[in-house]
C-alpha cells in the first residue's frame, strides 16, 4: 500500500476514567472512518475494546475478520488471553503464558516489536504472534521499559527457537 496510516488510541492511561477513555478512543475511531482510506493499510493491531469500537462487531474473533477485510494483516490482542491475527484466508491464535505481570506499560509495543521482527525474518503468522507474545510478556514483568541486559538474552534466545521450530 502506498498511503500509510497509523491507528493508536494513545489514550489508555490512568488519569482517565473508563469513560472519559472511551470517548476519547471513539471520537478518534470516527475521525479515522471519516477521513483516512483504511484500505491503505498494511498491518492494524488493536486490543479488544479498540477492535470491538472501530468494527462495531460484538465479538472479538468478528472484528478481527472485519479489521482482515481492510487490511493485509490484522491481529487482535487479547490481554491475559493470549493474541489472534488473519492474513488473507490464515487464521492464527497464540494464548498468553501466565507471568507475574507488574506494569503493562508498553506491552502493546513491545507486542508489536516481536511481531514485526517475526514478520521480518519471513516467520509464520503464528509465530510472528508467539514472537509479540515473548516480547510482551518480558516488559509486564517490570515496572517501566527497559529491560535488562539479562532479560534481552532470554528473549532472543526464546524468538530464535521460536523462529527455527
Amino acid at each position: 500500500a502506498n498511503n500509510k496510516c497509523r491507528f493508536d488510541s494513545g489514550y489508555i492511561c490512568g488519569d482517565l476514567t473508563k469513560e472519559e477513555t472511551q470517548a476519547r478512543l471513539f471520537a478518534e475511531i470516527e475521525y479515522w472512518k471519516n477521513t483516512q482510506q483504511v484500505t491503505d493499510v498494511d498491518v492494524v493491531f488493536a486490543n479488544e475494546e479498540e477492535s470491538l469500537a472501530f468494527t462495531g462487531e460484538a465479538t472479538p474473533e468478528a472484528a478481527l475478520a472485519s479489521l482482515a477485510r481492510q487490511c493485509d494483516i490484522a491481529v487482535v490482542k487479547l490481554g491475559a488471553q493470549g493474541a489472534m491475527a488473519r492474513c488473507g484466508d490464515e487464521l492464527a491464535r497464540v494464548a498468553a503464558r501466565r507471568v507475574p505481570v507488574v506494569d503493562t506499560t508498553a506491552a502493546g509495543d513491545f507486542f508489536a516489536g516481536g511481531f514485526f521482527f517475526g514478520l521480518a525474518h519471513r516467520a509464520t503468522l503464528a509465530q510472528c504472534l508467539q514472537c509479540g507474545a515473548a516480547a510482551s510478556e518480558q516488559v509486564i514483568q517490570i515496572v517501566g521499559t527497559r529491560l535488562s541486559q539479562s532479560a534481552w538474552l532470554g528473549l532472543r534466545k526464546q524468538i530464535n527457537e521460536i523462529l527455527s521450530r
